[in-house]
């Protein structure tokens, strides 16, 4: 047994945790996952519990996990992954009372809402990381051009950011058809149910260009009327493009929009911001995006407290001075014996601790009052065995949507 000491300060000594001793955001966050490489003798690269991440409102997966267990009864084939893993799209959104982002192979949307295509291919991410604030996803082109694409939720509000950098590090200028579809598809929920389908066919849904202001244009989406159901609501989202606008085409079920032999000149990185925002009408997910991302200053303003803020909230649940939470998390005093070997040990421990109060903290929402400010979801996330075809989300988040009688 190693001889090491975890200390459970703020419990057992009544000492106040600091900033220093409690790990950032980015200290917690994952490795570099490699999606081209199998998990296990038992489970292979198509079967990754892949990264979701949340904003104390709601919460949106990056691509459709597969399920295993469905899997092993096929013969090795899981009928709910994707795959490849796409570098833009967004899956099983949820941000009360509106859910969406569903997946269908057969409608279009295998990977959710939207997917990046380079010259008219689909480019695989190859990576991807998870960091509770964060998915970042990579890939390389044939071409020698590096696409690093990030993913943050706006803070406590109805809305999703990125921030594609297209890299070239060659000594010569790379140039490449940059193509997004954007088949933003969400639905405002009436009630509480188990098990809710998400949408996932965008022919249930009118797409017109919408301009934010000067410098953000984009695609907005809303449910047709036959979505008014005793269980539903149409509801509008708007993907926008900030700064840099690029080519939109509406002509067919899925628009998309394009930036034309975009040239990446050599040693440098090319940037294509985009926000996505949800609300009952086009007007409100227009305002909402407005405020968020007038300007490529605004968004860049949005896209840091994104994650300025998840790390306050993370910090402040560790700090007994803090107001916004009533009471305090334990930070551990590890003792340092000298022992290389048990020092691995303690500070594989410390990370197991802090992993399980993030998971804790992750999972609260502030959206929620109907009995109290701050209340904990039991699930999270997609639930794709519930149902074939990844279209549902499952389990205690839906009670979200209006109750949280099974929180």
């Amino acid at each position: 047994m190693p001889s090491f000491q975890l200390t459970l300060v703020a419990a057992l000594l009544g000492a106040a945790a600091t900033s220093e001793s409690v790990p950032s955001l980015e200290a917690m966050a994952g490795d570099w996952l490699d999606l081209t490489k199998p998990v296990s003798a038992h489970v292979n690269a198509s079967h990754l519990d892949l990264p979701i991440i949340s904003n104390f409102h709601g919460s949106c997966g990056s691509s459709p996990n597969g399920d295993w267990g469905l899997a092993k009864a096929k013969g090795g084939v899981s009928p709910g992954h994707v795959t490849p893993v796409d570098l833009f799209a967004l899956n099983s959104l949820e941000v009360p009372p509106f859910a969406g982002c569903g997946n269908s192979a057969a409608h279009g949307t295998p990977n959710g809402c939207g997917r990046l295509l380079l010259d008219g291919q689909q480019l695989a991410a190859t990576s991807t990381r998870y960091r509770a604030d964060e998915v970042a996803r990579r890939a390389t082109t044939a071409s020698g051009l590096a696409v690093d694409s990030r993913m943050r939720m706006l803070f406590e509000k109805g809305g999703v950011m990125w921030q594609v950098n297209i890299s070239n590090s060659g000594s010569a200028a790379v140039s490449a058809d940059v193509q997004f579809e954007l088949s933003a598809m969400v639905t405002e929920y009436a009630h509480v149910a188990w098990v809710q389908s998400l949408p996932f066919d965008p022919r249930n849904f009118t797409y017109t260009q919408q301009t934010v202001v000067a410098a953000s244009r984009g695609v907005l989406s809303v449910g047709k009327s036959f979505l008014h159901t005793d269980t539903t609501r149409p509801a509008a989202s708007l993907i926008a493009f900030v700064g840099e606008a690029p080519a939109f085409d509406l002509g067919s079920a899925i628009p998309t929009a394009t930036f034309k032999q975009l040239a990446v000149a050599p040693k440098s990185t090319r940037t294509i911001r985009m926000i996505m925002t949800i609300g009952k009408s086009g007007a409100e997910a227009t305002a909402l995006a407005a405020a968020a991302a007038a300007t490529p200053a605004a968004f860049a303003a949005a896209w840091s407290a994104a994650s300025s803020k998840w790390e306050e909230r993370w910090q402040s649940a560790f700090d007994d001075k803090d107001s916004f939470f009533t009471g305090s998390m334990p930070t551990l005093d590890l003792e340092d014996s000298g022992d290389v070997e048990e020092a691995a040990e303690a500070a594989d421990a410390a990370r197991v601790y802090y992993a399980s109060v993030l998971s804790i903290v992750s999972q609260m929402r502030t959206n929620l009052p109907l009995m109290y400010g701050k209340v904990w979801p039991t699930s999270q996330g997609s639930s794709e065995a519930l149902k074939q075809g990844g279209v549902v989300i499952g389990g205690a988040i839906r009670c979200t949507i209006r109750s949280c009688s099974l929180c």
